[in-house]
C-alpha cells in the first residue's frame, strides 16, 4: 500500500486544478467515497486514504493533515 500511495502523491503533483484531481481520485479509488463537485488543492494522499470519504460541495485547502 505504499508504494500505491506514493504513486499517486507523485502523480497528483502534475495535476492541476482542484477538480481535476478529485476527478483523477474518483476514478482510481483513491478515496473510500466521492460526492459530486469536489475541489482538492492539497496533492500529498493521506495516509489509510481508504478510510476518507468527502461529499458534495466541498473544498479541500492546501496543508491540511487528515487524521485516521
Amino acid at each position: 500500500m505504499k508504494a500505491k500511495r506514493l504513486w499517486w502523491t507523485v502523480r497528483l503533483l502534475f495535476i492541476r486544478g482542484g477538480g481535476k484531481r478529485a476527478e483523477y481520485a474518483r476514478k482510481n479509488n483513491i478515496y473510500a467515497g466521492m460526492g459530486e463537485n469536489v475541489s482538492i488543492q492539497d496533492r500529498r494522499v493521506p495516509v489509510y486514504s481508504e478510510l476518507i470519504k468527502f461529499h458534495n460541495n466541498i473544498a479541500i485547502a492546501r496543508n491540511v493533515d487528515f487524521c485516521t
